[in-house]
């Protein structure tokens, strides 16, 4: 604690009444605080039963808070909430059910709060800084910001230094976003324009040189880092948009050589010759980890750009990549046999890019941290490296070239060499130009597609009045020449005066000539264009005559292909009842053959029924002739009773014979009807096959016939079809005639005139 709050926190005790003045013993928790949180706090706020999270019987218990977070903001008493409830100016007021506590013990409690919250009284007070500057973003996806590129605005233009020669570029950077660059050496850091190579401000460096450059992600803040080897070092923020430094982080014993700021910018990472990687907060410059890994001198950092890890690398070729938020290994990265001079990210921070002394690139996959790529880039090797967002990497080397490499590591493209080891390379906002610098200060401007040169920077500008006096010399040059062309002007004006009045003359009496020939011309137009609407019209004529045509034989050619399709089907026909005649024949013969068999059969039935009903009819006239004899004798006879018995049998016999008789009778009417019926079923068949015969004997000749006519009719269609493909063609080229000929009527036919606009009165 310094002097001065020293004695401003005794004042403040003795104007409480709680301490004389410069009192030995300060506030302090544990001879103060807890004695009163043992009166009245403790009985709930205690081990035991620790009341809404917050426990007081001790120091830190009391400091960690309640639930809701922390109850003590040591150094601000107004900001604690423990003094809030207990002078019972906020809710829950403490103690809930008794009465405010004394103002003394409320003073002792503020008095201890606002002096630090010393634990005791030889402890040190805690005292939490307010934040200095707040540079948080909330967006961290790497995408052009929203509004126009973050330009330098505001900077001067006078160098901090200016030697009598150019000097090594110690760092460089572009902007991600905004066609600006900046070139670190020499106590400043030049801010150029690598479109039109114009100088767009300087950034002054006043506390030793600068080592390291870097744009934050979303191009507005600059960082600078560096200072005097051996002896001090830092960083410090810009905002370039409003040219205003914005704070310093670090306080170094030694140049810081490495440094980059996280995507949220709410940190800082640097390193150095004292082999410590450290992360700074932006808002207060409160340290937040520092980390002893390295064997050598830091020599590079990047955070990623989704801003979850963090990468460091020295010049023993050790390389480690942490949690940004935790500095907590992540990975630990071995490969490089020499030091490690520059390590970049790719956009999309899956992918870590690594230089090294030893002449080599490599490519780490953040994903697993292996090795999936190396190659050997310069001999000598690498000083610098860098991405752009499509990917591609530009490096620098001690071969004292500049190289464009291809994502996938293959050479896309060889600068012309430097006169001195080339230092610096990056690309540009859009990657359509490479920046590089060499030990001599030269730096070069190329075309990242061509390779060509398209300019050079100063790393050593003029001051402003150089540059005043330069232009001067320019303009006292150029004098002469203004005079000589200020009286060739006065005698061209003169000249021209008088060659205006007999330019009018000639004006008006070309003015006449040309109405003339303009009214000629148009009458000639309009003659031409008439000659052609006629030629129009019969264009018209002989296409409706065309198509009308076309449209005939069209007709004619579906009818003939009716005609012969028609004609094919009846040969079609008539060829299979000619394929199937002797089938049809035998068929036929098969019929009539069964037909006689079953006259044949229904005859003999016929005979066999007559013959069985002759029989019967002899038998029935026997019995019969039988019966009445024995009816006689009967008559004759009445007593005799055998006699009448047998004349009975007998009738019963002569019925049944005569029945028996009736039947055969029909059965033989019926054989004699089946007899017919198959007779007539043979006459029937007969006919048949004889018509059938008839029919396959005519067939050849009608077949033969129906061919020709077949064949006739397909050779019409053709001959129409020849026609009809005439007649389109001739179509088609009259429409080709008369399309020609409308293009060439509307491109010179008079155009009617707009009827006159018609304006509204005002009255």
């Amino acid at each position: 604690m310094s002097l001065s709050r020293s004695i401003q926190l005794i004042a403040v005790l003795v104007g409480l009444g709680i301490a004389p003045a410069f009192a030995a013993d300060p506030v302090n928790y544990q001879d103060n605080i807890l004695p009163i949180f043992r009166d009245i706090c403790l009985n709930c706020h205690n081990p035991d039963k620790k009341k809404a999270g917050l426990d007081l019987s001790n120091y830190q218990s009391a400091l960690a808070g309640s639930n809701n977070g922390p109850v003590i903001s040591a150094g601000d008493a107004d900001a604690s909430l423990l003094s809030k409830v207990l002078d019972h100016s906020v809710e829950p007021n403490m103690p809930p059910k008794g009465d405010k506590l004394p103002q003394k013990q409320l003073d002792l409690i503020r008095a201890w709060i606002a002096t630090g919250a010393l634990e005791t009284k030889t402890g040190k007070p805690i005292i939490v800084a307010k934040a200095k500057v707040d540079m948080g973003v909330t967006s961290l996806t790497l995408k052009k910001p929203d509004g126009p590129p973050p330009m330098p605005r505001d900077l001067s233009l006078e160098p901090t230094a200016r030697s009598s020669r150019s000097w090594a570029v110690n760092c460089m950077a572009a902007s991600p976003w905004a066609p600006v660059v900046a070139v670190g050496g020499q106590h400043q850091i030049l801010l150029y324009d690598p479109e039109n190579l114009a100088l767009l401000g300087i950034v002054p460096w006043t506390d030793g040189e600068p080592c390291v450059a870097k744009f934050s992600r979303n191009g507005k803040m600059l960082l600078i880092g560096g200072g005097v080897a051996a002896k001090s070092g830092k960083v410090s923020l810009w905002d370039i948009t409003s040219g205003k430094h914005v704070t310093d982080v670090g306080d170094e014993f030694d140049a810081v050589l490495a440094a980059d700021i996280s995507a949220d910018q709410a940190s800082v990472a640097l390193g150095g010759p004292n082999k410590t990687l450290k992360l700074y907060s932006t808002q207060d410059g409160s340290a937040i980890a520092a980390v002893k890994k390295h064997t050598d001198w830091i020599t590079a950092i990047a955070f990623s750009p989704d801003g979850v890890l963090l990468a460091s690398a020295d010049r023993a070729g050790g390389m480690w990549v942490w949690e940004s938020k935790t500095a907590r290994e992540f990975y630990n990265l071995a490969g490089h046999k020499a030091g490690i001079t520059a390590v970049a990210f790719r956009d999309d921070s899956n992918v870590l890019a690594s230089a090294s002394e030893d002449g080599t690139i490599k490519l780490w996959d953040m994903q697993e941290g292996k090795n999936i790529k190396s190659w050997n880039a310069h001999g000598g090797g690498v000083l610098s490296l860098a991405f752009t967002h499509d990917g591609r990497l530009v490096s620098a080397g001690r071969d004292r070239v500049v190289k464009i490499w291809k994502p996938d590591g293959t050479l896309a493209k060889q600068l012309d060499a430097f006169n001195d080891i080339a230092l610096q390379a990056t690309f540009d906002h859009d990657g359509a130009r490479v920046i590089g610098a060499d030990w001599t200060g030269e730096i070069r401007v190329w075309d990242s597609v061509t390779g060509k040169l398209a300019g050079k920077l100063d790393p050593n500008p003029p001051t402003i009045q150089e540059r005043i006096a330069a232009v001067q010399k320019r303009l006292d040059d150029a004098k002469p020449l203004r005079e000589k062309a200020a009286a060739e002007f006065d005698r061209a004006t003169r000249e021209l005066q008088a060659a205006q009045a007999n330019f009018a003359k000639i004006r008006t009496d070309t003015d006449a000539v040309l109405a003339q020939s303009q009214t000629d011309e148009q009458e000639l137009a309009k003659l031409k264009a008439g000659m052609l609407f006629e030629n129009l019209l019969a264009a018209r004529k002989e296409l409706a005559s065309r198509q009308i045509e076309q449209d005939q034989l069209a007709a004619q050619l579906a009818a003939a292909k009716a005609d012969a399709d028609k004609a094919a089907a009846a040969v079609a026909v008539a060829q299979k009842q000619v394929d199937e005649a002797p089938a049809l024949m035998r068929t036929s013969q098969a019929a009539v053959d069964k037909a006689n068999e079953a006259v044949a059969t229904a005859d003999a039935a016929a005979d066999t029924a007559n013959a069985s009903v002759g029989q019967k009819q002899l038998v029935v006239k026997q019995a019969s002739e039988l019966l009445e004899h024995l009816s006689a004798e009967s008559a004759k006879s009445p007593d005799n009773k055998a006699l009448a018995d047998a004349a009975a049998k007998a009738k019963t016999v002569v019925e049944s014979l005569e029945s028996d008789l009736a039947t055969a009778r029909k059965l033989a009417e019926q054989r004699s009807g089946e007899a017919d019926a198959a007779r007539t079923a043979l006459t029937t068949a007969k006919a048949a096959m004889d018509k059938q015969k008839q029919e396959f004997d005519r067939a050849p000749t009608a077949l033969a016939q129906l061919r020709a006519t077949a064949t006739t009719a397909s050779s019409a269609a053709a001959e129409l079809k020849s026609q009809l493909d005439k007649a389109t063609q001739a179509t088609s080229a009259a429409k080709g005639k008369l399309d020609q000929i409308t293009s060439e009527y509307e491109r010179i036919a008079p155009k009617p005139a707009a009827p006159p606009t018609t304006q509204k009165s005002n009255a």
